[in-house]
């Protein structure tokens, strides 16, 4: 299994009360666990093993982030740009000033957030010229008095908010909200 839904679905059959076999890899040594579920606290015809499931992703390099006054998930977009910024070639933003935000997911979708409209004037009064807003945020951005010059791109995905911020620095146009 390589991801929590791999979990979930194993899961999705068993009653609580049966026994699963579970492998166990720590340390490089392999073991098999026999586990009697309990019923999900959540869900009472769940089955529920009491373990927490995550993914752990590992990359080739060492990467350092910084989370001082970030507060909650709303700068995984940004923080992701960041990242990439930092591993290829050249300047991402082209020198322009970028802001923006939005949750990420392991697979790059980008979610939605609160307070778009207090984020994009506090981004225009530190300087930014675009700002980067979930798909999911559009309706807020279109209902929000957007800040005089700052050009709002929309979303959806890691891979769209690349090409935005890249068409951005060329002096392209970017997808806006609609």
């Amino acid at each position: 299994m390589t991801s929590v839904d791999d979990v979930t679905a194993a899961m999705s059959g068993v009653t609580p009360g049966a026994k699963v076999d579970v492998r166990v890899v720590r340390g490089g040594a392999e073991s098999i666990q026999s586990i009697v579920t309990a019923v999900s606290p959540q869900d009472p015809a769940r089955a529920f093993l009491g373990i927490s499931v995550g993914q752990a992703l590992r990359a080739p390099f060492h990467l350092t982030v910084t989370l001082e006054g970030v507060g909650g998930p709303s700068a995984g977009t940004m923080f992701s740009l960041g990242i990439i910024d930092k591993l290829t070639p050249g300047e991402l933003t082209g020198g322009k000033y970028v802001a923006g935000t939005g949750t990420i997911t392991p697979d790059g979708t980008v979610g939605g957030i609160g307070g778009i409209e207090q984020k994009m004037l506090g981004a225009r009064v530190a300087g930014a010229t675009l700002f980067l807003a979930p798909a999911e945020n559009c309706a807020d951005v279109l209902d929000a008095d957007i800040p005089d010059g700052l050009t709002v791109a929309r979303i959806s995905t890691l891979a769209e908010a690349v090409a935005a911020v890249e068409a951005y620095a060329a002096g392209k146009a970017v997808t806006p909200c609609t």
